[in-house]
């Protein structure tokens, strides 16, 4: 198996589109510099394990979503809907919408003894 550097690269742009980030901003936030991030996305750069750590972190995505197909890491479709409800939001706003869904479920459940 190889390693498609330029759909991790593609993926790595995609997360930081969705929120809202500048390659700068990305960069400054990992540590490295602005054309480091572009190689990356372009895949002209091999990214080491250690470098898409920290972007995932940063971007809050799942490192397996850089590397796997996406029949390799696909959600059930209650999942992913939630999840892209929750792709463009900040920490306060995701904080907030999973709050409301615990108090929801607890609602829900109370309801059905």
């Amino acid at each position: 198996m190889t390693v498609n550097f330029k759909r991790i690269g593609v993926r790595i742009k995609e997360g930081r589109r969705l929120r809202r980030m500048t390659q700068a901003e990305l960069a400054e936030r990992v540590g490295v510099s602005d054309s480091f991030i572009s190689r990356m996305e372009t895949g002209k750069k091999g990214v080491s394990l250690d470098s898409l750590i920290k972007v995932a972190v940063v971007l809050d995505i799942s490192i397996d979503s850089f590397v796997l197909d996406d029949s390799q890491s696909r959600l059930p479709q209650g999942y992913r809907e939630f999840w892209d409800l929750l792709a463009d939001c900040d920490m306060g706003e995701r904080a907030a919408i999973l709050k409301t869904a615990s108090a929801y479920k607890k609602v829900l459940r109370e309801g059905q003894k």
